[in-house]
């Protein structure tokens, strides 16, 4: 069994002194270049299905906003927030300005943040274990939204040209059930 997205409800919550700032900046930019490079793995894998590949390289366009390291290092500055705190709260804050906005366009990029900030916390985690999820053979994947790049991941490099005709099509004979 495969559980999406459950790195987002579960990052440490804690304060940090001011001498521990620059590391905790530091660590933020470690995830963000991790969580690039996982992106990029995953655009590469896509290969033909143009589509997909070019939302999972926006993806990793929108890891590097500055408006996004701006907020983060204000929460690291100002309040002393540890760097996955900065990046959850900083994702929320710019997420609910996309989703308050009166284009609907608009008000959906704000699930795309969403899944950015993700992608950042799954950094930290798989950094700090060294562990990055594999899936083989017939799983059941259990996800509020999976988001196109982890849709991608979960799908087999032979099967992932099937992402051209649905969001889950590329995990055709894998997936045993999507809840």
């Amino acid at each position: 069994m495969v559980i999406v997205g459950s790195e987002g409800r579960s990052y440490p919550r804690r304060l940090v002194p001011r001498d521990l700032h620059d590391l905790e900046l530091e660590r933020f930019r470690r995830a963000v270049d991790r969580a690039q490079r996982d992106l990029k793995v995953v655009a590469t894998r896509l290969g033909s299905v143009a589509t997909a590949q070019s939302v999972i390289e926006a993806y990793g366009l929108m890891v590097q906003d500055p408006l996004l390291a701006e907020e983060v290092e204000r929460r690291i500055r100002d309040e002393s927030r540890g760097a996955e705190w900065a990046v959850a709260l900083a994702i929320e804050h710019l997420a609910a300005q996309l989703g308050r906005a009166p284009d609907p366009y608009l008000r959906e990029r704000s699930r795309d943040v969403e899944f950015v900030g993700e992608h950042i916390l799954r950094a930290f985690a798989h950094a700090a274990s060294g562990q990055h999820r594999a899936v083989t053979g017939p799983v059941v994947v259990v996800a509020r939204d999976l988001s196109p790049a982890d849709t991608a991941c979960l799908a087999s490099p032979a099967s992932s040209a099937g992402l051209q005709t649905g969001p889950l099509a590329g995990l055709a004979g894998q997936v045993v059930a999507f809840i």
